[in-house]
């Protein structure tokens, strides 16, 4: 019979069933993992000293407490931060950019609060810091006003490319329009969440004319505060 080849299977990608099922691990195989792009996250922070993040981490600012210390204390952050970027280390998880810089914008406190007014501080942020996408897993029914649409505007005429959950309002049925804001905003990406590997929208994702793609949203493995891990779904997520 043929000696056929044999090799391990990389159970940290397979453990992170959102970033494979969209094809990053045949990326990363490529050489492709996102060396040169710097990734803004504007959320609660990261907690920046988690085995998975510690490397990626490249700086940013807590708009909060107004300091140049943007360390998550609410956990969204940080979870989002490891679907993008988790180091590929042969441990826990791995992110779609694991080579990615990853940079932290605080615009929510402890209790997961914020203002619109830091947002459109970090996204000027963002455009100084020469970031390359920005993601935005934020949101809102009601319309935040003009001055943050030209904030949106303004960064993606930059040449930001900005990224955002497509909120999760929507209904069973995935009838309606019920995009969030700033997703619903043309110069805004929209992602809404699948929930498996077939592909279905997940129930609560939101459905509209603005929605440009969809992605895995659906209890996702993502690190976590105190270097843990945890298990999340939301459009966040996608």
């Amino acid at each position: 019979e043929p000696d056929v080849a044999v090799s391990a299977l990389d159970v940290e990608l397979a453990s992170s069933w959102g970033v494979e099922h969209i094809g990053a691990g045949v990326a990363h195989a490529s050489g492709n993992k996102g060396a040169g792009v710097k990734v803004g996250i504007i959320d609660s922070g990261i907690d920046y000293t988690h085995p998975e993040l510690v490397s990626s981490y490249s700086g940013g600012w807590d708009f909060v407490n107004d300091d140049s210390d943007p360390r998550d204390d609410y956990g969204h952050g940080t979870q989002v931060a490891g679907i993008v970027g988790a180091a590929d280390n042969d441990a826990g998880i791995v992110g779609v950019a694991p080579e990615a810089d990853l940079y932290a914008y605080k615009v929510f406190d402890s209790l997961g609060s914020g203002n619109y007014s830091d947002v459109i501080a970090a996204l000027d942020r963002a455009i100084a810091d020469g970031i390359d996408v920005v993601n935005l897993s934020i949101g809102s029914q009601q319309d935040p006003g003009q001055a943050f649409q030209d904030a949106c505007d303004n960064a993606a005429a930059a040449g930001l490319l900005l990224v955002a959950a497509a909120g999760n309002f929507g209904t069973f049925d995935g009838s309606g329009d019920n995009i969030a804001y700033p997703a619903q905003y043309s110069s805004v990406l929209a992602v809404g969440a699948t929930m498996d590997e077939e592909d279905l929208r997940a129930y609560f994702s939101s459905t509209g004319l603005e929605l440009d793609l969809m992605a895995p949203g659906y209890e996702v493995y993502t690190t976590d505060l105190f270097g843990g891990y945890a298990y999340e779904t939301g459009t966040s997520m996608a």
